[in-house]
């Protein structure tokens, strides 16, 4: 596992993602399609072994008598990890060290706890301890994901570019978060 790949966070309600977890984390993503590119079975080796992604689980459903499965989760990369996304080599192309937030999902009837903000606390620190000088992210503009947009302006991300993504045709915000 690489060094990048245990991000720690303060809550002990998150824990860094196991290979058990993975259809449940890729269940949780693509049930958000609208604001998150899709995610596959056969990909969990790769995201695991060079991302750090990180979990909330969800509470037991009493009602149903099962596992409600996860509340949450996040993908970190950091710089030099050999990621294949346009909107990542977007920031590689412009700084040499930085911590770039994939994707986040965090389940609707979980929206409003303060997971998010839970799980980019965690990024965020992380990311200082290990001297990454910027955090970034990138939030779709057309269509609109104001839910997000409004969530990284209150963190304090501000938007250095703009531009397509040609796998989806979205037009995205390109966020950074400079961290002291």
């Amino acid at each position: 596992m690489p060094r990048y790949a245990k991000m720690v966070l303060m809550d002990l309600s998150a824990r860094p993602a196991i290979t058990e977890d993975w259809p449940q984390i890729v269940q949780l993503n693509n049930s958000e399609l609208l604001n998150v590119g899709p995610l596959r079975l056969d990909q969990g080796e790769w995201f695991l072994g060079h991302a750090a992604v990180t979990v909330i689980d969800g509470d037991d459903d009493p009602a149903e008598h099962q596992a409600a499965g996860l509340a949450a989760m996040i993908v970190l990369m950091v710089d030099g990890c050999g990621y294949r996304s346009p909107n990542y080599a977007w920031f590689a192309a412009r700084f040499d060290r930085f911590a770039y937030i994939d994707r986040i999902v965090v389940r609707d009837d979980q929206a409003g706890q303060g997971l998010g903000r839970l799980l980019y606390d965690g990024a965020a620190t992380w990311a200082r301890q290990d001297g990454k000088p910027v955090l970034t992210a990138e939030v779709s503009v057309e269509p609109p994901n104001e839910r997000s947009l409004e969530f990284h302006r209150r963190y304090g991300f501000g938007e250095i570019g703009r531009q397509v993504d040609p796998r989806y045709g979205q037009t995205v915000a390109m966020l950074s978060l400079p961290l002291r």
